[in-house]
């Protein structure tokens, strides 16, 4: 009696297990930091009891890629040795917690995660994606055809709902955009469930993603757009797929609202810097970066070069920068370096950088080898995030790289069948 027992607990424990796996990836838009972390919490007991010790090395020992991810999380932990602001070190490291846990769990997992149960955890996180967007609608109808307080009331509308920065949620949308066309397409007209769908939630998130107007967001977009077009849609098709690219960024750039944000406000900027209005969310990100970027180059020099300033520290020191050069602005604002490659360089100098890189370029590697698009397209949303953005130091986003990047590994490596690296695709 015994084993049948042990047997229906072991199933009851895998089936708890995905489901809390389907749970996080719907939630992750949704709940707020604090919230997030105890289902996290919950969640990684519920895999605890679907591990065996004589399943769990030999599993982590034919995914080698799992220390990658705890190097770069090692590499953050010896910078704590040198750091004086021990504090904020610990608050960074916790924050950076699910680069070590989340991979641990997934690729440990991997026996248990079949490509139905990848694909229906990325659809869950896109019905997540698109809940935030719908229930924003209630905070916005009073003026949702007032293009000049459109944004900046979205904007408020998601953090009513939940602290996430739209960069952050612009990367959600596309990744959850690049998803379905890499899932579904090509549509069967005989389906109409499915196509009706499909056709749905690619509006929604299409319309979402230009109504946020995030220039960092839009930015990813079309670059993963152009990667994907090339390597993943037949030759064929490739013209109407850059004819509907084309006219996404000709709306993009020809309505009001739109233009301002990534043509007149960006030309004003770089002619008439002096006159900018500092209180405008629209110019103000634009006036500061060039001062931002100056000291983050300034900081770089000398043995800081090597092995930075700390884990602790990395921000603390931007700041003494700010202070030094008297950019008031930047000062009462505390702003941090808002590019990961430069706060990767300052933390733990060149080391943490090529650390950071490994773990970009690897499974873009393996998005070409595997034949993954979407994948790749992942890697490039993250990169261009990363490179406008401090996205380690925030929970969304270490959270999200830590549980689809690994996912999608497993999905590449479970579908492509270890094909060769092929670039003739791109032809």
């Amino acid at each position: 009696m015994l084993a049948p027992t042990q047997m229906i607990i072991e199933n009851y424990s895998r089936k708890i297990f995905i489901y809390f796996l389907y749970a996080i990836a719907f939630t992750l838009p949704l709940v707020r930091p604090n919230w997030y972390g105890i289902l996290l919490g919950v969640f990684v007991v519920s895999w605890m009891f679907t591990q065996k010790p004589s399943e769990f090395f030999p599993e982590i020992r034919n995914h080698k890629i799992i220390f990658l991810f705890w190097g770069v999380f090692f590499v953050d932990l010896v910078g704590l040795l040198y750091t004086e602001n021990m504090s904020y070190g610990i608050s960074y490291l916790a924050t950076k917690a699910p680069l070590v846990i989340l991979p641990l769990i997934v690729l440990s997992s991997s026996s248990q995660l079949s490509t139905h149960v990848i694909r229906n955890t990325c659809v869950a996180f896109v019905a997540g994606v698109i809940t935030l967007n719908l229930a924003s609608l209630a905070f916005i109808s009073y003026d949702l055809w007032d293009p000049e307080r459109l944004e900046a009331n979205l904007i408020i509308a998601n953090n009513s709902i939940v602290k996430i920065h739209p960069v952050f949620l612009s990367q959600f949308i596309a990744f959850g955009f690049f998803f379905i066309v890499d899932t579904y397409f090509p549509l069967s007209k005989t389906n109409r469930n499915q196509l009706g769908w499909v056709l749905f939630s690619c509006i929604v998130l299409l319309v979402y993603l230009m109504w946020l107007n995030s220039r960092i967001g839009i930015a990813g977009f079309v670059l993963a757009s152009i990667f994907y077009i090339l390597y993943a849609i037949r030759k064929n098709h490739r013209f109407s797929a850059f004819a509907g690219l084309t006219i996404f960024i000709f709306l993009l750039l020809f309505i009001p609202f739109s233009r301002e944000r990534f043509i007149v406000t960006p030309l004003q900027v770089l002619t008439h810097p002096y006159a900018v209005d500092v209180a405008n969310y629209n110019t103000r990100t634009l006036y500061f970066r060039e001062d931002i970027y100056s000291c983050c180059i300034a900081l770089v020099n000398g043995p800081r070069f090597f092995y930075g300033y700390g884990t602790g520290d990395f921000k603390d020191v931007l700041q003494d920068c700010y202070a030094g050069k008297n950019y008031t602005s930047l000062l009462e604002r505390n702003l941090d370096s808002h590019c990961e490659y430069f706060a990767q360089l300052h933390r733990n100098g060149i080391i943490g950088l090529l650390a950071f890189l490994a773990l970009l370029l690897v499974p873009f590697y393996y998005s070409l080898r595997y034949y993954s698009p979407v994948l790749g397209v992942f890697m490039i949303l993250f990169g261009v995030t990363a490179l406008f953005e401090n996205i380690m130091s925030s929970q969304k986003g270490v959270t999200f790289f830590s549980l689809f990047c690994p996912l999608l590994l497993l999905y590449a490596r479970s579908t492509g069948q270890h094909k060769p690296l092929d670039l003739s695709k791109l032809q």
